[in-house]
């Protein structure tokens, strides 16, 4: 068996030193990367809270919340709880009935445009009855 050995002029392996791979940011641009991604990451977490899904608030009763942005009309934003609340019912074979809605026009720099709808999801054989009770006209006075 031959053993080769290295010549006397040889360098000697390379070993990685602290000082040989320099880190790549210094503190302060790693300080800034850090407040970076905590900011990106507090913003996903408060788009994540601009939406819910139905949320049960009493017997066969949900409510569901959108948010918008602020110059957005409050009208598109409670359109889009209402698809919502549709879904939510024609998956489960009910019918939605509304029975209150809260909107709020988004306004620049002061805040988003916002809505929150609460309806029922009750089965097709009572609509009829829950229909009659949540219809109701207002009539202005002296009319």
């Amino acid at each position: 068996m031959r053993v080769i050995t290295p010549p006397d002029n040889a360098e000697p392996p390379l070993k990685w030193r602290r000082a040989d791979i320099a880190p790549i940011f210094n503190s302060r641009q790693a300080q800034i990367m850090k407040t970076k991604l905590a900011i990106i990451g507090l913003a996903a977490l408060l788009a994540a809270g601009c939406s819910s899904g139905p949320v049960p608030v009493g017997k066969d009763t949900y409510m569901i919340h959108r948010g918008g942005w602020p110059a957005m009309n409050g009208f598109a934003v409670e359109a889009d709880c209402y698809k919502a609340a549709n879904s939510f019912c024609e998956d489960r074979g009910l019918i939605m009935v509304p029975v209150s809605t809260d909107t709020i026009d988004g306004k620049a720099f002061a805040h988003n445009a916002s809505s929150k709808l609460v309806f029922k999801a009750i089965a097709s054989t009572n609509a009829s009855a829950v229909l009659a009770t949540n219809l109701s006209v207002v009539v202005p006075a002296g009319h």
